[in-house]
């Protein structure tokens, strides 16, 4: 289940990296599926996969269980989307989420590749290649919430990478 597998890559590369920076933003909390509601104030990440593609490689093509396989190769493009509440007041609060972003970026840039993952429902292994080679991001505009002492900060980076399984 290859989209299984990229996902939680993801997560586990992201929850709970410490966000380095002015205004010591914290934490960052990773999810695939965002809390509801979510009214942490810790910086949030809600990794979902938004498209791909699947091709083979070589062959023979699997006709079924213990046959053997050739490569397959899944164009994975996938969004983390990422939230901050910071204090209206905050003196750093013009490079703190901006932190944010470039630390998550940075832990992407800088992941294992290719690295090996297994499918906990299969139990079978693929490799993923590429994260954090292909990214492009997006901010969103800042926008207070009820609580006027808190900014709502948004932002998503897109990543596309390769996942090969035997198929």
């Amino acid at each position: 289940m290859p989209l299984v597998t990229a996902q939680l890559y993801l997560q586990g590369l992201l929850n709970q990296m410490v966000i380095p920076g002015p205004g010591n933003p914290g934490t960052l909390e990773a999810f695939i599926t965002p809390p509801d509601p979510n009214e942490d104030l810790a910086p949030a990440a809600y990794i979902w996969p938004t498209r791909g593609n699947e091709k083979r490689q070589s062959v023979p093509r699997n006709i079924g269980p213990g046959t053997r396989a050739g490569w397959k190769t899944i164009d994975h493009a996938f969004d983390v989307w990422l939230v901050w509440f910071g204090e209206s007041s905050d003196p750093f609060g013009d490079t703190a989420f901006p932190s944010i972003i470039d630390a998550v970026m940075n832990q992407l840039r800088t992941s294992t590749d290719p690295v090996l993952v297994t499918d906990p429902s299969t139990l079978a292994g693929s490799w993923l290649t590429g994260v954090g080679e292909r990214l492009h991001w997006e901010l969103a505009a800042v926008r207070s919430v009820a609580d006027q002492r808190w900014l709502r900060y948004s932002a998503v980076v897109h990543l596309d990478f390769y996942e090969f399984i035997q198929a």
